[in-house]
């Protein structure tokens, strides 16, 4: 039997972010000792029956969950992730109340949201995990660092990002390989901070090079390459290293295969985000047409 749980977890359901199956994933965590496991599908309950029904017939605690995205106020286009848990049968009324509502009355250029105000009226009963917040911070401190220093150089629009992935690399390096779990948790804070960076100056990076009749497309691209890759086939990967990496470094092949993954990646992003830098002062001088 392992402490370990899985609190956030997009399944099949998840579509374009998720490829895990509800009775493997079950599975799979009854083999390895853990007591319960959490989905949390991107706003939609798709998966409960069965997640519920494969759980307790393997048994295992299921655990309901979500993740949601939650706007801004003050601009419809910056928006940050929040994973909520339902702990009793109020808090899964209320998330229920929440993803309807976020198809009903949120929706943005066809992805659906909430609202804070919407998350305090529906917040009995419910855990909100903290790497929610640590998410909201990041995509604020990039576009907000991009913003101030592209007075003076529009490139920090790609430079910001590519810092923040130099950084984020040792950083996730000291995370797994700490032995500490409560240095490494501590640690972690900064990598998830850094994760989100690239988002606001991203998006802006999109706006300035598009047509201004096709910034909404723009942005529907940017977000669907950044769900596809980054959250579909990022997992995915990391699960097939670590299935390759098993036989020789066992239980630990996971930690390896998620260290391999994001230095290759780091290095990546940080690569072609300097690239682009080179010529995005040229490339954002060209006129939009109205």
């Amino acid at each position: 039997m392992t402490d370990f749980v899985h609190l956030r977890l997009h399944t099949e359901y998840s579509l374009v972010d998720g490829l895990v199956r509800i009775k493997p994933l079950v599975g799979r965590v009854a083999e390895l000792g853990m007591p319960a496991v959490a989905v949390t599908d991107v706003c939609n309950f798709y998966s409960l029956i069965k997640f519920h029904k494969a759980a307790f017939a393997a048994g295992v605690q299921p655990i309901f969950g979500v993740d949601l995205m939650v706007m801004d106020a003050d601009d419809p286009e910056r928006a940050y992730p929040l994973c909520l848990l339902a702990m009793n049968q109020t808090g899964y009324h209320n998330l229920t109340l929440l993803i309807s509502r976020a198809y009903t009355q949120g929706q943005y250029l066809g992805v659906p949201y909430v609202s804070k105000v919407w998350l305090e009226e529906a917040c009995e009963g419910v855990i909100a995990l903290s790497a929610g917040v640590a998410g909201a911070l990041g995509t604020f401190g990039g576009g907000w660092l991009s913003d101030r220093l592209a007075g003076r150089d529009r490139r920090y629009y790609q430079w910001v990002p590519a810092i923040a992935a130099v950084f984020l690399v040792p950083l996730m390096c000291v995370v797994l390989l700490v032995g500490n779990p409560t240095l490494a948790m501590l640690i972690f804070i900064l990598p998830a901070l850094l994760q989100n960076v690239c988002l606001g100056p991203a998006l802006a990076s999109t706006h300035a090079l598009v047509d201004v009749r096709s910034k909404s497309v723009g942005s529907a691209i940017l977000f669907f390459v950044v769900n596809l890759i980054g959250l579909g086939l990022g997992p995915l990967s990391i699960g097939i290293v670590s299935d390759y990496l098993e036989p020789s470094y066992g239980n630990a092949s996971l930690r390896w295969a998620i260290l391999s993954v994001v230095v290759l990646v780091g290095i990546w992003s940080a690569t072609h985000f300097l690239l682009a830098a080179r010529t995005f002062r040229q490339d954002s001088d060209v006129p939009s047409t109205a």
